[in-house]
């Protein structure tokens, strides 16, 4: 998430303030989010249920997107 701070600041002029989103969601808390969801969708699902992994997968994209989305609409 830095990169996106950084970047935002170089290419668009936003200041620290304006960043300061990116500069909170990322680094260790969210490598720790990522690691506890990851290790919930491995006990919690077994291999050979490739339909439900691909499920969950798709909708966490979208759900991403979304959020994306909803920052650029202000």
């Amino acid at each position: 998430m830095k990169q996106i701070a950084t970047g935002l600041q170089i290419h668009y002029g936003a200041s620290a303030e304006d960043v300061k989103f990116w500069a909170i969601h990322g680094g260790p808390v969210e490598r720790r989010h990522m690691l506890e969801g990851l290790a919930l969708l491995a006990e919690h699902t077994k291999p050979e249920n490739s339909a439900s992994i691909h499920y969950v997968y798709e909708f966490t994209c979208q759900l991403v997107g979304r959020f994306y989305d909803s920052m650029l609409q202000g």
